[in-house]
């Protein structure tokens, strides 16, 4: 009989597990602020889904403030693992380069750091089939966009730091990125509301009455959403025009949707190409399908409306899209023997 193997995404903002049958489970959890209880969040997380004899890791929480360097995060990390699963096999991603067993992680932190967008792309190269690709993985903070040319890869950067300056890594996701962020012209540079409450309010994420994790810590529903956003004006909602004031989210989800076409235009113009199959992944991808619409729209930019869109939502539905990097990872490790 073939081990259970559950494969872990240890981010800073969200903790996400699946198995390679497709099964998955995400809880969000603000590592940096409670690294202590990492530990018991794994083993909850993880009684969620089948017993697992072999635990396969990647993580991106490793860029938490709460570490003073990201190498201290990566070894925070595995420790943590290693205390929540003592008796379970563990074994780390290295950035495109398989996989290695715990007790040999700690001398390969920089590979292991910030390394799950590659497990994914690893594993979806078998849908590029030799053509021009692209991977977009939109979640709650940033975008991935990962390039194949002719079935090859030719990303150009493998940390983050070469990422974020080649566009393929885009600090902007559908719930965490501060409305500031998005729109410099915004009157409150506060943390006073998230892009989670533009796309609440615009339908593309429900509401969700048990979830306090939002700018002021109220509930994540509309009219607290449409609260949040009234104070980037410095004004009271029920003050405000409420179509100048629809119009403004209308405009803010607009500009979220120009970063990341944006970001694709680089990513097209530094490779040459036009990509002929577009992967699509993530909670944010309704996001990821208005930048594409947003990038064939606008003036100058070479349209993707001949791309071929393969939706994982669609595909292995919405939990396991979420979870991609946790399923890539847990369906690498079973293929891997480990």
């Amino acid at each position: 009989m073939s081990p259970q193997i559950v494969g872990l995404d240890i981010g800073g903002a969200n903790l996400k597990a699946a198995t390679p049958e497709g099964e998955a489970a995400s809880v969000e959890f603000p590592l940096w602020k409670h690294p202590t209880e990492l530990v018991s969040r794994l083993r909850q997380l993880v009684q969620t889904l089948p017993k697992a004899d072999r635990i396969a890791v990647t993580m991106s929480g490793e860029m938490c403030d709460c570490f003073e360097t990201r190498e201290e995060g990566v070894e925070y990390i595995r420790g943590s693992v290693e205390k929540a699963f003592p008796a379970t096999e563990r074994w780390f991603w290295l950035n495109a380069r398989g996989f290695v067993p715990s007790d040999s992680a700690s001398q390969n932190l920089e590979s292991i750091a910030s390394a799950n967008w590659s497990a994914q792309a690893e594993w979806a190269t078998r849908f590029v089939e030799g053509r021009d690709a692209f991977l977009i993985d939109c979640g709650s903070t940033t975008t991935d966009i990962v390039p194949w040319r002719s079935g090859a890869p030719c990303w150009a950067g493998r940390n983050d730091y070469e990422r974020l300056r080649n566009s393929e890594l885009v600090y902007t996701g559908c719930r965490r990125t501060p409305v500031a962020m998005i729109d410099s012209e915004c009157q409150c540079a506060e943390l006073f509301a998230t892009m989670q409450d533009v796309w609440m309010i615009l339908g593309e994420i429900p509401e969700e009455p048990d979830n306090y994790n939002t700018a002021d810590n109220r509930a994540a529903t509309i009219a607290n959403s449409r609260k949040r956003l009234a104070r980037m004006n410095g004004i009271d909602y029920h003050r405000m025009d409420p179509v100048a004031f629809q119009n403004e989210v209308e405009q803010k989800a607009r500009m979220q949707e120009s970063i990341i076409a944006n970001a694709l235009k680089h990513v097209m113009d530094r490779t040459g190409m036009v990509p002929e199959v577009i992967m699509l992944s993530g909670s944010g991808e309704f996001l990821a399908r208005r930048a594409i619409v947003r990038y064939t729209t606008t003036v100058d930019f070479q349209p993707l409306e001949k791309a071929r869109l393969i939706s994982l939502n669609e595909m292995l539905g919405p939990k396991v899209s979420e979870c991609a990097c946790a399923y890539a990872v847990a369906v690498l490790a079973e293929e891997a023997g480990q």
